[in-house]
């Protein structure tokens, strides 16, 4: 929106503002509408994302304590009906514009793990990878999860997510969702992930398990390139993790009725369901016969070797 401010505004410098970003006492609904329509006739952004620049700018009345004018409200809804009728019927006679959230097939999803497994990173992008797959969430959600959130669950490990995207406040049901082995695609396997992972950080403090700053951005430029590389388009990005296993879950036959329930959830139909664990345990993920040629390790036994707060982790 700046770039906007200075090409078509004169003195742009009276509309901006170091703290906020717009300075809402010359910045006015007229310019903010003009803006709009100059993104939607370059066809550079969608619909969905002008409406947000729209709850910025609304966020800022409410940062400075200011009421929001009702040109924002009701009167702009009219505006964003009319955008969006224009948008479907360019869809319509032109072509679809891909957003760069396009659902991940399993098949990109199986390559991107075979590449990932032999990074040279301490088998941070595989494990983030995986992690975000079988929990079927969010990159930012991978990147707060803690060592304490990984518990012991039979042949399994649950990790309790405390905080989604539809359950901002906590006060959601706290089940822990499982992740199981699989021992027909070690490559895809988190528990092999997560092996490789605590093998290659021995000095893992008992904190995050991704510890450092911006975790998530290192991992999105991770796997943009990769996906780049392995597809050739632009129209995947992390957010297409969680939507392509979601849309695996909706259409796999061997899906319990609760992983469906679940995985509406994940692909935004949180209206229509409540969060809770994934059903989906497939006989053969339950085995541990071929998966101990692999790792003498089982999954609740790799848990003794993640660090706690009285014992440094175990040397393997």
């Amino acid at each position: 929106m700046q770039a906007w401010f200075l090409a078509n505004l004169s003195n742009p410098e009276q509309y901006l503002d170091s703290e906020y970003g717009i300075n809402i006492e010359t910045f006015n609904h007229q310019h903010f509408e003009a803006s709009l329509l100059h993104k939607m006739n370059s066809r550079t952004l969608k619909v969905s994302t002008l409406s947000g620049y729209r709850s910025a700018v609304k966020d800022i009345y409410r940062k400075r304590q200011w009421q929001v004018p009702q040109e924002y409200l009701d009167d702009m809804k009219t505006l964003f009906r009319g955008l969006k009728r224009v948008e479907a019927h360019h869809d319509q006679n032109e072509g679809v514009q891909r957003s760069g959230k396009e659902p991940l097939t399993y098949s990109v999803y199986g390559k991107l793990c075979k590449k990932t497994l032999v990074l040279n990173d301490q088998g941070f992008a595989h494990l983030y990878l995986t992690t975000q797959w079988n929990l079927m969430c969010r990159s930012q959600s991978v990147e707060t999860i803690h060592l304490s959130h990984l518990l012991p669950a039979d042949d399994s490990i649950g990790c309790v997510l405390v905080k989604t995207k539809t359950n901002q406040a906590g006060s959601g049901p706290k089940d822990p969702r499982h992740l199981h082995a699989n021992k027909y695609s070690p490559s895809t396997c988190w528990i092999l992930a997560l092996a490789v992972y605590l093998v290659s950080n021995p000095t893992l403090q008992p904190e995050k398990l991704f510890p450092g700053a911006n975790q998530k951005a290192r991992f999105c430029k991770v796997i943009g390139k990769l996906l780049q590389a392995t597809t050739g388009v632009r129209a995947y990005g992390t957010h297409s993790v969680r939507k392509g296993v979601a849309t695996l879950l909706l259409v796999a036959p061997h899906v319990t009725r609760r992983s469906t329930s679940y995985a509406c959830c994940a692909a935004g139909r949180s209206a229509e369901c409540k969060t809770g664990t994934s059903g989906m345990k497939r006989q053969e993920t339950s085995s541990w016969v071929v998966w101990l040629q692999v790792c003498p390790q089982t999954a609740p036994s790799l848990l003794r070797y993640l660090p706690t707060s009285r014992t440094p982790a175990t040397s393997w």
